[in-house]
């Protein structure tokens, strides 16, 4: 009786999708314990991968998606889910908002949940389609960016509108004492 929670939702659409059904997506993210969500769990769809040779139709909230490369599950509070690598990128394809690829994405990277080579390593075996702003993503996190809004950044400093930035750097003393670690050091004022 009652709202449908988010636990219900998910596993309906587990249940929906069949026998050896897997969480993916926004769906696997939440349970990673990723905050940066594109969409209210409350109210996005219920991501689901299924092996390749069974066939099932997204219907209502739940997405099925067929798979060749099924990925190992991983139980998270009794539920299956793929590594957060494929959530992450299942997620992103989905997606067209740049802010909100680059807020989950980064989160993962910076609370060291993830590993850029990790996250590029599925994605070479991912469809290409859809797969542009989390690429795009990787790499501003390949230049030491951490949040989206140290990539907004980025991107006004790469069009020439402000000097160079050195993003996210340890800094130590000649002696070899730390100082501190800013999010970025304007590069210009260093010279």
């Amino acid at each position: 009786d009652g709202p449908v929670t988010v636990v219900q939702r998910e596993r309906a659409g587990l249940l929906f999708a069949g026998v050896d059904a897997v969480l993916s997506g926004a769906s696997g993210l939440r349970r990673w314990g990723v905050e940066n969500l594109p969409a209210a769990p409350e109210s996005a769809a219920v991501h689901t991968l299924i092996p390749h040779f069974r066939h099932r139709k997204s219907a209502g909230f739940a997405i099925v998606e067929r798979t060749q490369r099924m990925p190992q599950s991983h139980t998270i509070e009794g539920v299956p889910v793929a590594s957060l690598d494929r959530c992450l990128v299942d997620a992103a394809r989905r997606i067209t908002d740049r802010r909100s690829t680059r807020a989950m994405t980064l989160e993962a990277i910076q609370r060291e949940m993830v590993t850029i080579d990790g996250v590029e390593r599925e994605l070479r075996y991912a469809q290409r389609r859809g797969t542009a702003l989390i690429r795009e993503t990787l790499e501003e996190a390949r230049a030491g960016v951490r949040s989206a809004p140290e990539a907004e950044l980025r991107h006004i400093a790469l069009a020439g509108k402000l000097p160079l930035i050195w993003w996210n750097p340890t800094l130590w003393t000649p002696e070899g004492e730390f100082v501190a670690m800013p999010d970025g050091v304007v590069v210009d004022s260093l010279a």
